[in-house]
């Protein structure tokens, strides 16, 4: 009798994508960041994002709708593309946080001057998730608030809502702004 196949596909496309990020050079990761920042660049009106980010290009971020937009508050329709999904046609549960990371970046470069969106990066410092409905797709809304900015810090709160306007996630997250050190990939290039 044949025992369990002791490599399955998704721990394939694991060691492979690991072996990737292992593999990458300082060069290939200033390009991917270069790439990255080239997509919050000239977006259309009503767009979020350009794809180009890998994150973004994740959750289909290039095809969010903006419904309102400033330096406080963001609120879009989001995509839940099938890779997002569990077998119920709802938001996996563990890919919620990538959803809440990244509205509440897009809303923090909200109020950052152009050169600042160049120059620093965001590291999440604690997020805390609550779920009352399932999410389901095809689309849903995000809305994000910034409650509290103190120096380089800021407090996001945001939630999931069905088209309905039905509550379905409730969200926090802190963020911190970073300027890169000299000589990181993350750093702009000055050529």
């Amino acid at each position: 009798m044949a025992g369990p196949e002791k490599n399955t596909e998704p721990e394939r496309l694991a060691q492979a994508a690991s072996a990737a990020a292992d593999t990458e050079t300082p060069r290939e990761i200033s390009e991917a960041v270069a790439r990255a920042r080239r997509a919050w660049d000239d977006v259309p009106e009503g767009s979020l994002i350009q794809s180009g980010h890998r994150v973004g290009d994740q959750l289909d971020a290039s095809s969010w709708l903006v419904r309102e937009r400033s330096a406080e508050r963001l609120v879009a329709e989001a995509s839940l593309p099938v890779a997002m999904q569990n077998y119920r046609g709802q938001l996996f549960g563990g890919f919620t946080g990538a959803y809440v990371d990244f509205i509440a970046l897009a809303l923090v470069r909200e109020e950052m001057s152009a050169d600042e969106k160049q120059s620093m990066g965001l590291t999440t410092l604690n997020m805390r998730i609550e779920y009352f409905e399932p999410v389901h797709g095809p689309r849903f809304v995000l809305e994000a608030d910034i409650l509290k900015k103190r120096g380089a810090n800021y407090f996001v709160e945001v939630r999931f809502r069905g088209l309905d306007g039905l509550l379905l996630v409730a969200a926090s997250v802190a963020l911190r702004r970073l300027k890169p050190a000299a000589g990181s990939p993350l750093a702009p290039s000055l050529s």
